[in-house]
């Protein structure tokens, strides 16, 4: 079977659908991307370090709410996919009914414990007194926020599940508008964080809103009912969500418990300094893992099918896709990294921030776009045991690394103990935990991955150094957006010859053509 056909046995019908599929999550992170760097550079001004710290800090304690998800959001997305390729709609309509009524549950607890929690939050973190009250406020409405959006978990499974990124993603970038936008036009008018709290959690419920629509156009036999609501559904539904859950667990205490150790530690100031050049690089790494989302329901179905081969090369392609995709934006950043940051956030940022760029880069370039996929392709067959408890002890060796480390080195101890886990768990681990579960040679694996992104990368990024001591030092915009599209060019060009596979050549010039075929009809 050729290699075009991973995209799909049934041949190119669904290939165009996987490649539309990820072009709408990418068209939704460019968005992100936008919002991040262009709407974040006026918001972090306006704020000041502690202000964006803050904002941070909010969502990084309120984030372990997600942890009550105990894994379904994940499982719908897995028995979506499997019930859908089944036909079994009623044992579907049983699932969704039962995690609706549990999510519902949960979300009125954790409302009433955000009521609790943001009276008492400014205690334990070294929050100024002009602050204590907005920040105290702005943790009860994101609170408010992501529990009611615990609810909608189900509806926004069901969508991934049958594959319909594409209306999931035009649902997100109206949601994303909403909140960058209101939040840089509301400190345009002189308003705070209480007032940015507000617009975020305007835009989680116009996108929850969204979600419903869209699930019952999807999935028209959709019935939610009392009635359906049974032990069987929440038991089955268990079994895979409680390996989902550990790893959830195990995200969630990586994404958030940085902020609150150094927050702790710190202050607001110092978590706004650590997740800057972080957050820039991992705006990036989940525009190219958008495809490893697709992979997971790719791959779940694959593996109803039996069809262990096609998932082997499901995962080989798209994780040296997400890498290659990702390779220019890393040596961009690895020689610009201090002009990029003095240009858009100036010059407190550059001292703190920007010695932890290279740093962040190595673990999210080849645990995080060169990986990604490794995992969702471990969550598409049901065997994310191994990796869900490789992931939890990164995240517990994580917050004692950055314990012990940090009060004498810093945040950039605190960086190295970060990426040195990222590398070791999600960049090693996890692709030989995927290759024994594929029973694929685990050097040969990374071979096909990295080998040829690499060779393209060693040439180019001497280059880019080359053109930063004769052509551009990068001390204006118009010189980076320059080197940018210069690098991005010619890595891209050599790529699509050395990286790409030749049917998927094909496969991606025929559905090119058709688009334009289309607009053409259409004209």
């Amino acid at each position: 079977m050729g290699a075009a056909q991973v995209l799909e046995p049934a041949a190119s019908k669904q290939g165009e659908r996987f490649f539309s599929n990820v072009l709408w999550n990418w068209s939704q992170v460019a968005v992100t991307l936008f919002s991040a760097i262009i709407l974040s550079r006026y918001i972090i001004r306006k704020l000041g370090p502690e202000g964006y710290g803050l904002w941070q800090l909010s969502y990084s304690m309120i984030g372990y709410y997600n942890l009550l998800d105990l894994g379904f959001r994940s499982a719908v997305v897995f028995y979506s996919a499997r019930y859908r390729t089944r036909g079994e709609y009623s044992a579907l309509n049983e699932m969704l009914s039962t995690l609706l009524v549990y999510f519902s549950a949960v979300a009125i607890v954790l409302i009433a414990v955000s009521a609790l929690v943001s009276r008492e939050a400014y205690r334990f973190f070294p929050v100024s007194a002009v602050y204590r009250d907005d920040f105290a406020k702005l943790v009860f409405i994101i609170g408010v926020s992501i529990s009611t959006a615990i609810v909608f978990n189900v509806f926004s499974g069901l969508v991934e599940g049958f594959q319909r990124f594409d209306l999931a993603n035009q649902i997100r970038i109206v949601s994303f508008v909403v909140r960058y936008f209101g939040c840089a036009l509301l400190l345009y008018f002189g308003y705070g964080l209480v007032a940015m709290g507000l617009i975020a959690f305007i835009s989680v419920m116009l996108l929850n809103g969204l979600y419903i629509v869209i699930s019952r156009r999807v999935f028209p036999e959709m019935r939610l009912s009392f009635r359906l609501v049974n032990r069987q559904a929440w038991m089955r539904t268990a079994s895979y969500g409680v390996h989902t859950f550990v790893a959830g667990m195990a995200n969630t205490t990586l994404e958030q418990s940085p902020s609150l150790v150094i927050g702790h530690l710190r202050g607001g100031a110092a978590v706004g300094f650590y997740n800057l050049p972080l957050r820039i690089l991992q705006y990036a790494a989940d525009a190219v893992s958008r495809v490893g989302i697709v992979v997971a329901a790719q791959a779940a179905e694959f593996t109803a099918r039996a069809r262990l081969d096609l998932v082997a090369k499901l995962a080989i392609y798209a994780n040296r896709y997400c890498f290659t995709l990702y390779a220019p934006l890393a040596i961009v950043v690895l020689v610009y990294g201090r002009e990029l940051i003095q240009l858009w956030v100036g010059a407190a940022f550059v001292t703190n921030s920007a010695p932890l760029l290279p740093i962040f880069l190595a673990g999210t370039a080849f645990a995080m776009a060169g990986q990604f996929s490794s995992s969702t392709v471990l969550f598409g067959m049901g065997k994310h045991r191994g990796y869900a408890y490789a992931l939890l002890s990164e995240a517990c060796l994580n917050i004692v690394g950055m314990i012990v480390i940090m009060p004498r080195f810093g945040l950039v101890g605190a960086a190295v103990v970060a990426a040195v886990l990222m590398i070791a768990v999600r960049g090693i681990i996890t692709p030989w935990l995927a290759c024994r579960q594929l029973d694929f040679p685990f050097l040969r694996y990374l071979r096909l991955i990295f080998e040829r992104p690499l060779l393209i990368a060693i040439p180019i990024l001497l280059l880019t150094y080359w053109c930063k001591l004769k052509l551009w030092p990068g001390t204006n915009w118009i010189q980076l957006i320059s080197v940018s599209v210069l690098v991005g060019t010619v890595y891209w060009a050599a790529a699509y010859m050395i990286c790409l596979e030749p049917e998927h050549r094909l496969l991606l010039l025929k559905w090119v053509s058709a688009r334009r075929l289309r607009n053409v009809t259409a004209g």
